[in-house]
């Protein structure tokens, strides 16, 4: 991790950028002042950290369920009685 100043990001953007794009897994917090940084990262790294969010989402469904399931507030049907709803 890197921590540049605004005026950093706008004086060498260009170079910023490259350092990003040859060390991929690496982000740049840009310091703002009353503590409201931001931070750049590649778009490769913010498509991962959007995929494992929405895993941890579902994952946190499934437990959930299986909590619910557990504690028997779960409606059971037969694979006959599903395939009866289909055509209703």
């Amino acid at each position: 991790m890197k921590t540049i100043k605004t005026v950093d990001l706008i004086n060498d953007f260009k170079r910023i950028s490259e350092w990003l794009e040859e060390n991929s897994q690496e982000w740049v917090t840009v310091s703002r002042p009353r503590n409201k940084n931001i931070v750049l990262m590649t778009e490769a790294q913010a498509n991962e950290l959007a995929k494992a969010r929405r895993n941890l989402e579902y994952l946190q469904k499934l437990d959930r369920s299986i909590e619910q399931a557990n504690r028997g507030e779960v409606v059971k049907y037969t694979m006959d009685e599903m395939r009866a709803m289909e055509t209703e």
